[in-house]
């Protein structure tokens, strides 16, 4: 886990993690770009596959091999504890994305941003294109590169299609011709990084 491949990997990913912050705090409530960042931040921390695969072989080799001593260094339990977290951290992101914004366009970005964070981390953490010729990382490569395109491309669609403040009026006609009250949602005002702070709380609760 000291590897430079990883301290770059971190890096890259605290960086992405903080984009979205910058990015949500910018967004008016209800844009499409709003709904991006949760949902990215949501599939990107859901991508991070490789602690559940690393994890994994340790426990598959004590459970068929019988090689149970690994389990004695801390390392195991780090990427046990690591593979917990990006499973519930996302929970709190996506839940507020399916709540303010249509299914369909949260769940593909989740699983685009899944998909290219799975990718990224097996390439760069688990080095499985270690030893490949060139054109093949340059494909593999290139198709990260096209997914993140078509994620921009969806992105500007729904801005065009249904801006945020159209959003808004519309839902406050509706509600006014069955005489109901337009009420904030309180979570929108919780602050982002305390989504955060919560997910790590709940990884290490259960």
């Amino acid at each position: 886990l000291l590897r430079w491949r990883v301290l770059f990997y971190g890096l890259i990913f605290a960086m992405w993690f903080c984009f979205n912050l910058w990015l949500r705090k910018r967004s008016a409530k209800g844009s499409a770009l709003r709904g991006f960042s949760l949902a990215a931040t949501a599939g990107s921390m859901a991508g991070n596959m490789w602690c559940t695969r690393v994890a994994a072989v340790f426990a598959a080799n004590c459970a068929s091999a019988h090689m149970c001593t690994p389990w004695g260094h801390w390392l195991p339990w780090v990427l046990l504890t690591g593979s917990v977290f990006f499973a519930v951290s996302n929970v709190p992101y996506m839940t507020k994305g399916m709540q303010r914004y249509e299914t369909l366009y949260v769940v593909t970005v989740f699983q685009a941003s899944n998909i290219v964070s799975n990718s990224l981390s097996a390439l760069i953490i688990l080095q499985e294109m270690e030893g490949a010729p060139w054109w093949k990382l340059l494909g593999y490569l290139g198709c990260i590169v096209i997914m993140m395109g078509a994620l921009w491309f969806l992105v500007s669609g729904e801005e065009a299609i249904c801006p945020s403040n159209e959003q808004d009026a519309d839902l406050r006609s509706m509600l006014s011709m069955e005489g109901g009250e337009l009420e904030e949602n309180e979570s929108d005002d919780e602050p982002d990084i305390m989504y955060f702070f919560n997910a790590i709380s709940q990884s290490f609760s259960n």
